[in-house]
């Protein structure tokens, strides 16, 4: 296929209400042409692809990215605690604090302490696709990634410091950060996910990091207010029975 100007769409039920993110398509049949997919809220049930105007139905191999993997030492153990929230569910536009604790058996000689507080969307699904001036189908690859939230905060130490040591027994930290107002609910789909994560990292000179990670829930606020008419509109429905025995007539059971 010719490289040109033009989008690719992701079709999903309509009354999914989907939402539009854009992305980067990885296969060189389209040479890196930024495109758009749509992904439902409640999961990207995606089943057909429109690609320049014609219609393409998925492959079903498509996996949901990994979540990253963690590097801990046996030497060191952290707990990332939320205060007065044992859950780690939260509303969007909360104020989320609370407490990291690092307990070391040994002293440990790091650069810093940094905490990395990301927010994503990422899609990941294949599609065969026609190539060639025979229309062959080939199998391309689509994926994409949008950061809602990305922030980083040393704790201690900094990026360029000239290294600190932690000493052998219980190290606290405290943290602090706000959620969007805007940022989607979380939600995990096969073709793609909506993740929010807190990452402890202890940069160390010359050897590799050692790296921490607490996944956190976020539920969007809903204004029915805003909502569909439909919705507003107040509705009752009763259930009535009677029980006859001859002539006997019970009373009506709602």
């Amino acid at each position: 296929m010719r490289a040109g100007n033009g989008s690719i769409n992701a079709e999903s039920p309509p009354s999914c209400h989907p939402k539009r993110y854009h992305f980067t398509v990885s296969s060189a049949i389209f040479g890196g042409q930024r495109c758009s997919a749509l992904v439902p809220p409640s999961g990207p049930a995606i089943t057909h692809l429109n690609v320049y105007g014609r219609k393409f139905k998925l492959a079903g191999s498509a996996k949901a990215p990994k979540m990253p993997k963690e590097k801990t030492s046996k030497h060191v153990k952290c707990d990332i605690l939320f205060d007065d929230n044992s859950s780690g569910i939260f509303t969007a536009g909360d104020r989320v604090t609370g407490v990291i604790e690092l307990h070391l058996t040994k002293i440990k000689k790091v650069r810093g302490v940094c905490l990395l507080i990301s927010g994503y969307s990422a899609v990941l699904w294949e599609a065969k696709v026609p190539d060639g001036p025979k229309n062959k189908k080939v199998k391309a690859h689509f994926k994409g990634r949008e950061n809602f939230i990305k922030q980083k905060q040393y704790l201690a130490g900094s990026e360029n410091g000239a290294g600190m040591q932690l000493p052998p027994n219980l190290v606290r930290y405290k943290f602090d950060f706000s959620i969007p107002p805007e940022a989607p609910t979380s939600m995990e789909g096969k073709y793609g996910h909506v993740r929010y994560l807190l990452q402890v990292t202890l940069e160390r000179p010359w050897k590799f990091d050692h790296n921490f990670q607490q996944p956190f829930t976020v539920v969007c606020r809903a204004d029915l207010n805003q909502s569909n008419e439909v919705l507003c509109i107040p509705t009752r429905a009763e259930n009535m029975m009677t029980f006859y025995c001859g002539l006997c007539r019970s009373r009506p059971l709602m």
